[in-house]
């Protein structure tokens, strides 16, 4: 998957020459993109340096008997400094200092690579 998005920036540099800041942020939505689909995240809302995961509203689905949930639980109680569990209409996770999408990646693949129990 990382090798098709560095294919495509490659061919990009190729085409254009150096891409600015602003595009190699925006070539980092879709990685944030697919670790959401592969973490079973319904919506990612990024606002003033946090990052709010939010999973399924469907209390009664399998995603809470699955890896991924185990997977997103895990890092929240690990990163409990860093981390604020909110439980309204569905849960939600709140993760500090999140800056841009290259910060949202990395917790995401951070969590996906966790091994749980």
């Amino acid at each position: 998957e990382q090798s098709q998005i560095d294919a495509f920036q490659k061919r990009l540099i190729d085409r254009f020459g150096q891409i600015p800041d602003v595009g190699l942020e925006l070539l980092k939505v879709i990685p944030v993109k697919w670790y959401a689909k592969r973490l079973g995240l319904e919506k990612i809302l990024m606002k003033k340096g946090s990052m709010t995961l939010y999973l399924y509203s469907d209390k009664d689905s399998v995603y809470y008997q699955s890896e991924a949930f185990s997977k997103v639980i895990a890092f929240g109680t690990k990163n409990a400094k860093r981390c604020k569990f909110k439980e309204g209409e569905r849960l939600s996770i709140i993760v500090g200092n999140v800056h841009s999408f290259c910060d949202a990646a990395a917790v995401l693949e951070e969590i996906d690579s966790q091994k749980v129990k």
